[in-house]
């Protein structure tokens, strides 16, 4: 199975809004979006086990999933400031800057 390497790319939009661009590092494909599914300071997304995973910074969803990029469903997460998250080994791993955990 071909590992995936995305970088996201967060451009604002205004109050509430965001575009959100991931590009794939290993074939150059990138793929916008007009609106991210929450209105949410996204610092980083990282795919693995067939899944997305998104964090934010603030916001009403700092942690969100998905199978194939366009539908997202709401994760429980700590009330974190995350700055990235990343997949490896089966597994996905956040870092946050501030927070109770």
């Amino acid at each position: 199975m071909r590992g995936a390497v995305l970088s996201l790319l967060l451009v604002s939009a205004g109050i509430g809004g965001a575009s959100l661009a991931l590009a794939d590092a290993t074939t150059g494909i990138v793929v916008t979006s007009p609106a991210a599914s929450e209105a949410s300071s996204w610092r980083g997304i990282a795919y693995g086990n067939g899944i997305y995973v998104a964090v934010a910074t603030g916001g009403t969803n700092q942690v969100m999933t998905s199978t194939d990029g366009t539908t997202w469903t709401a994760r429980a997460a700590e009330a974190n400031f995350w700055q990235a998250v990343a997949a490896g080994d089966g597994y996905f791993m956040a870092i946050a800057a501030s927070g109770t955990n």
